[in-house]
């Protein structure tokens, strides 16, 4: 996992979600091809790639009028943060960061995608802690 592409590709995606919902279609056009391009950096090829793949295509600027009635934003939002904390090994709050992403998700159509990065980042914020 790439901690920092993780971010960028999430506060992107919310970011892109956020745009289309206030009606700024090319905003909403740009901040998702930036979330796509960063995707492409915070997995390697496997489950995690593939769900986070998921996400982007659900905060498509097309999907804007479903999911802004779920309140991606801070989900997303509150998932990059979580992925950025999770690099540097508090697992205190790491672990309340993706408690409130979690909770955060449950309405969302991608919401088993999001919960597979989540534990990807919970992971992260273990393995910073060993070594």
């Amino acid at each position: 996992m790439n901690p920092p592409a993780l971010y960028d590709a999430l506060n992107c995606a919310a970011l892109a979600v956020d745009e289309a919902g206030s009606g700024r279609p090319a905003k909403a056009m740009t901040a998702w091809l930036e979330a796509l391009t960063a995707a492409g950096r915070a997995f390697d090829p496997g489950p995690e790639a593939r769900a986070l793949a998921g996400i982007i295509a659900c905060a498509a600027p097309s999907n804007a009028g479903e999911l802004w009635r779920a309140d991606p934003w801070r989900a997303l939002d509150t998932a990059s943060l979580a992925a950025l904390i999770a690099e540097d090994g508090d697992t205190d709050l790491a672990d309340a960061t993706l408690m409130d992403a979690s909770g955060l998700a449950a309405h969302l159509p991608c919401r088993d995608a999001l919960a597979a990065i989540l534990t990807a980042i919970w992971d992260e914020s273990r393995n910073a802690v060993a070594a």
